[in-house]
């Protein structure tokens, strides 16, 4: 059925037709580790592609804003039953389009402005940098563009004797703390922000600086590197 569909939409336009195609062969050659993706069987991906596309279904089920949408209500209860019993719960809304809607319907709903969305457990942290550990790394901002507490990691990584090093944007360090009042033994980052274009064709800047009771130790004592 599958092939056909793609055929069809072919016949009608080409370089649509031809991107569908590729990307199906992608999907069958690769394995996809993307959590919010998924592969969906045949009858699924007919039912996506019925006249239900058609309708404009803003609202909940039995309450839309647009009259017509009777059978659209049927479908999306449906859903609803079926989610609520396969996840054992009392309530579900199967309209977000993605991850990121639906945590962010989550966010309104429940948070106020100041909350901790994603906190660090100062106790778990302690217990998974045990006496073994030879350095603590952290990126500030994190890979979430969010702050670090990153004067308190250091405190841990000390207290575990281990050394602490910060990764950080150099344009940041004008605003946040610097890894020195962080208590960093070693700092590194991209150079990049300070100015160099893409387009000059390398080489691109690193760095990396220590403390004075550092310096000497660093392989080489390497600073940049291409």
């Amino acid at each position: 059925m599958v092939e056909q569909v793609m055929d069809f939409i072919e016949g009608y336009d080409k370089e649509i037709g031809e991107a569908i195609k590729a990307e199906c062969g992608c999907q069958r050659r690769n394995l996809e580790l993307i959590a919010s993706e998924n592969i969906v069987s045949e009858p699924v991906m007919a039912a996506m592609g019925t006249v239900l596309t058609n309708k404009y279904a803003e609202g909940y089920a039995g309450k839309r804003y647009y009259g017509g949408c009777e059978f659209v209500d049927v479908v999306e209860t449906i859903a609803i039953e079926r989610a609520k019993k396969l996840f054992g719960c009392d309530y579900v809304n199967v309209q977000p389009h993605s991850g990121a809607q639906a945590n962010m319907a989550v966010f309104v709903a429940m948070l106020k402005p100041g909350d901790t969305v994603m906190g660090m457990d100062e106790d778990a942290l302690r217990e998974l940098l045990d006496d073994t550990a030879s350095c603590f790394y952290v990126q500030q901002p994190n890979y979430y563009g969010n702050l670090e507490e990153c004067g308190l990691l250091g405190e841990i990584t000390h207290e575990k004797g281990a050394k602490y090093i910060m990764g950080c944007n150099p344009i940041s360090l004008d605003l946040l703390p610097t890894p020195a009042e962080c208590g960093a033994d070693i700092a590194v980052g991209d150079g990049q922000p300070l100015g160099m274009p893409l387009c000059f064709g390398g080489p691109y800047l690193g760095f990396m600086t220590a403390t004075s009771a550092m310096g000497r130790k660093l392989p080489g004592r390497i600073v940049v590197s291409r």
